[in-house]
């Protein structure tokens, strides 16, 4: 027989003899048993001290049946009715803070907007300054004017009539409107509302 026939008779009885291996399958993961209603009731039997031991614990999670059967429970009914009530006085609680917190902040505004004022009140353009700035600043106010009474209206001051028809009032507070787009200038379309104070030097408007 030739050597080539021979060999290939060999190759042919080597590669029939193998077993193809298949993969071994994974094994799912084992699930952890779940504990029955029974199970919990026997441990609890065979230790009396655990609702003992963990009763503040379990007072924060779980919450007693108000009805068992034909048993109403009466401690179940204050437990719940105190908890509503404790719900609800912690959101009047937060409501009070924040409105602490906000009054705490306007009167934070309103100091520092004084001493601003008491600092450049030195001098007529030393207060329009400070006006314009400091107090400006600490009261987060977008625009801010300082005119005085005079006969004739200028960049600096509005005539008595003018001031009347402006400010009726010692303070008026109230929408901006066409009326005050002398005394605003371009920032009067911007302005959504206004305060007017009257001050009053020796006097005098």
């Amino acid at each position: 027989m030739p050597l080539k026939v021979i060999e290939k008779l060999n190759k042919i009885k080597k590669t029939s003899g193998k077993v193809a291996s298949t993969p071994t399958p994974k094994r799912a993961p084992k699930t952890p048993p779940k504990t029955t209603a029974t199970q919990v009731l026997g441990y609890l039997q065979a230790n009396p001290s655990f609702l003992t031991k963990h009763a503040s614990t379990l007072a924060k999670t779980i919450k007693a049946p108000k009805h068992i059967e034909n048993v109403f429970s009466l401690q179940a009914a204050r437990a719940g009715t105190a908890e509503s009530r404790a719900a609800s006085l912690k959101k009047r609680l937060g409501q009070f803070t924040a409105i602490a917190q906000a009054n705490a902040a306007a009167t934070a505004q309103a100091h520092a907007a004084v001493v601003a004022l008491i600092y450049g009140a030195g001098s007529p353009s030393h207060f329009r300054k400070a006006l314009q700035g400091p107090f400006k600043a600490a009261l987060g106010l977008q625009h801010v004017r300082l005119l005085g009474c005079a006969a004739t209206s200028s960049a600096t001051s509005l005539t008595y009539a003018e001031i009347e028809e402006l400010c009726p009032e010692n303070l008026w507070l109230g929408p901006t409107a066409s009326k005050h787009q002398p005394l605003l200038g371009a920032q009067a379309s911007t302005l959504r509302s206004m305060a007017l104070l009257k001050l009053a030097n020796d006097g005098q408007c």
